[in-house]
Parts: structure tokens; C-alpha cells; sequence
């Protein structure tokens, strides 16, 4: 959903709501992600500003009919005789496949992918309003043990215990759950964050907070999109959700 003004921080209060990003939802432990010293809602998470652009990429992959995996079959067949034949021919500079087998033909698409950059400015608490908010991102790239009691942790042997993927996982046992609003242009649900980079301006407080940062996310959908998953992302202020092919 579009960030609400009634539950901003006071420091974005005034700031349209078309350039603010959040960030909602819960880690792979089910803790949400807005739930730090100061966070002003854990349903709404984080919430940060929008810089002036961001790129969202998708790509498609295709090979020719003829890939290197025919190749092979065709080598294998009537015991090999015609990949020798094929093999003599391309010494005699040709080959048994004809323009037909050039066809690209599609293999795979790649998740929806995008670089967000975010802003972080400290106006009343360096710490809940930049510090904090970084550091939930942060953790959402790294993984979790699984299960430490008190006394593993004792022993120190909670550095041999399995990790837990900071993610979703097949078997369904990750609580992992994020959803990103940019603006209210998109609504992207259930998606990972792949890294995040974040630069702090070396102005500081009197306690060593930093008052200001850019945060850059490397996001990724959690599998190949179709055209209608596409467009179910995309909001249209007024007039719902667009329908492939309107304008």
C-alpha cells in the first residue's frame, strides 16, 4: 500500500508521499523489519527518501537452435557416425546444419531487478531516524543461526551451527516476507534484497551517530514475472491497476 501520511516520521512529514520509499514486511525469524528502538510502526517499516531517479531492469536470454547440447546428441547418434561426418564436413568448411537451425529460441527471462537508492537525514535523533533504520537493512543480507541455546552459546560452539538462508526457502519454514512501495507508482511484494551499500556523510553528533547516509539496494522478485504479475506491481493513482495494452 502507499505510505500513509498519517504514519510518517515527523521528519518526512512534509515530504509528498510520490518520493518516499517503504519498506514493510518481516526477516526469515518473522521479526518485523521495522522493529528497532524508535521506529515509528512496524507495519510500515522503514520509510526513507526517493532520489531523483532509479533504473528497474528484466532481461531474456535466447540461443540458437542449435546449441552446444544438440550438438552433442547429434555427435552420439548412429554411434557416432554423424558426428564424424559433421566433424570431416566443418574441416571441409561446412556444416550439416542448415540457416533454420540458427533460430534463436527463448531460454529464460531474469526476475525483475532494480537499484534503489534511498536518503537518509537525521533531523531531531541521528540514531532512530539514520543509524537504525541502515542497520535493520543491512541485516536483511545476512543469515541467521538456527536455534542457539543457552548453553551452545556458553560452550562457543554456536559458530558451528547451521545457518538459516535470509530469506524464503522451498520448504516454506521461513517467515520472510518483504514488501517494498516506491512512491505510489509501485507496489512490489515478496521480493529479496540482494545488498545493500550504504555510504555515511562523516558529520556526526556528539555520541558518534552519523546525521546522514545514501543507502543503495540491490533488489530482486523472487521468480520470473509474466506481463499480467508485471503490470499487478504498477499503481495507477484514480484509475486502478492498468490492463495489458491500455495506454
Amino acid at each position: 500500500m502507499p505510505v500513509s501520511t498519517t504514519v510518517l516520521p515527523s521528519p518526512l512529514i512534509n515530504i509528498h508521499p510520490n518520493y518516499l520509499v517503504s519498506i514493510s514486511g518481516k526477516d526469515e525469524l518473522g521479526v518485523p523489519i521495522g522493529s528497532y528502538a524508535g521506529a515509528t510502526n512496524d507495519h510500515y517499516g522503514i520509510i526513507a527518501v526517493l532520489p531523483e531517479e532509479f533504473a528497474i531492469s528484466t532481461s531474456s536470454s535466447w540461443a540458437p537452435l542449435l546449441n552446444s547440447i544438440t550438438q552433442q546428441l547429434l555427435g552420439s547418434a548412429f554411434g557416432g557416425k554423424l558426428g564424424t561426418f559433421n566433424t570431416v564436413a566443418q574441416m571441409a568448411g561446412y556444416g550439416i546444419a542448415g540457416t533454420g537451425f540458427t533460430q534463436l529460441v527463448w531460454e529464460s527471462t531474469t526476475p525483475i531487478e532494480f537499484r534503489l537508492p534511498l536518503i537518509f537525514n537525521a533531523v531531531y535523533n541521528s540514531q532512530t531516524e539514520v543509524m537504525l533504520p541502515i542497520m535493520k537493512l543491512l541485516s536483511l543480507t545476512l543469515p541467521s543461526t538456527v536455534g542457539p541455546n543457552d548453553a551452545a552459546i556458553a560452550l562457543d560452539i554456536d559458530r558451528w551451527l547451521p545457518l538459516r538462508a535470509p530469506g524464503p526457502n522451498l520448504t516454506g519454514s521461513s517467515k520472510y516476507q518483504v514488501n517494498i512501495n516506491i512512491g505510489q507508482a509501485f507496489s512490489f511484494s515478496n521480493v529479496l534484497i540482494k545488498s545493500v551499500n550504504a555510504t555515511f556523510k562523516t558529520l556526526s553528533v556528539q555520541s558518534g551517530d552519523f546525521i546522514s547516509a545514501d543507502v543503495e539496494l540491490e533488489v530482486s522478485t523472487t521468480r520470473i514475472l509474466t506481463k499480467s504479475d508485471l503490470f499487478n506491481y504498477f499503481n495507477r493513482s484514480g484509475t486502478g491497476r492498468p490492463t495489458l495494452g491500455q495506454s
